[in-house]
């Protein structure tokens, strides 16, 4: 147990860290850490709780600069794909073996992204939005880590760091509300999991606060790069694991 405990607080610590950072990615790490100490929807649930707390945090930091318009079209269509996907884990509660590919689109994509960024425009459509945040929805639900084709849709169209960061932190806040409302009705949630909630605000918030210095410190070409690199090591984890 004791073991277990440290390793929560180390992970929720390292995941505030990067959320802080990037944006995204706090399911990633958290995710990959705590996979050996918990059962898999167990963990998918303590994951939703978790990054409510974070994100609701996060988002009241930047309120300023959240651009309101681009959210109601991409919630609705995450919304739709991820009570879904929850719907389906609930039914075959087994780990698809079709992310694998996934996986691989994701490094693709990232390694795509990062060497011809410059050459790529997406645009706020209704296309682009269900495209991007329809994967989103299908990948958090199932896996947990929906936040790479969301993140890559709201870093294209953001005119600058904060309204990319802020933006989505209010997208992922909403997102998650409705998250955790699937996973309650799924049965997957206990009060175990709240209890192990609370001990993780105070790593959660110092791990929000390190990010958040090295945000204001960085410029938007380097928030891309890592966001890209962080999508990258996410698709290794699928792939992986």
């Amino acid at each position: 147990m004791p073991e277990f405990l440290i390793m929560l607080l180390l992970s929720t610590l390292l995941a505030g860290i990067v959320q802080g950072i990037s944006g995204f990615a706090f399911a990633i790490i958290f995710l990959a850490i705590m996979q050996y100490f918990m059962p898999y929807t167990d963990l998918l649930a303590l994951s939703s709780i978790l990054c409510i707390i974070m994100l609701a945090v996060n988002a009241f930091v930047y309120r300023h600069h959240i651009v309101w318009k681009w959210l109601p079209a991409p919630l609705l269509i995450n919304f739709v794909f991820t009570i879904g996907s929850i719907r389906l884990l609930d039914h075959t509660m087994d780990f698809p073996y079709w992310h694998k590919l996934l996986g691989v689109v994701f490094i693709v994509l990232a390694l795509y992204m990062y060497f011809f960024q410059q050459k790529i425009q997406i645009h706020p459509t209704l296309y682009n939005a269900l495209l991007f945040c329809g994967a989103g929805g299908i990948l958090g639900g199932l896996f947990g880590v929906g936040g790479p084709p969301v993140v890559l849709y709201f870093l294209a169209i953001a005119d600058d760091k904060e309204a990319y960061l802020s933006t989505t932190q209010m997208f992922f806040f909403i997102n998650m509300l409705y998250d955790l409302a699937g996973r309650m009705g799924s049965g997957m949630v206990t009060p175990l999991l709240f209890r192990y909630a609370a001990l993780c605000i105070g790593t959660i918030l110092l791990g929000l606060w390190i990010g958040n210095k090295i945000f204001r410190h960085i410029d938007g070409n380097t928030l891309k790069k890592i966001v890209y690199l962080l999508m990258f090591l996410d698709g290794w984890y699928i792939l992986l694991f």
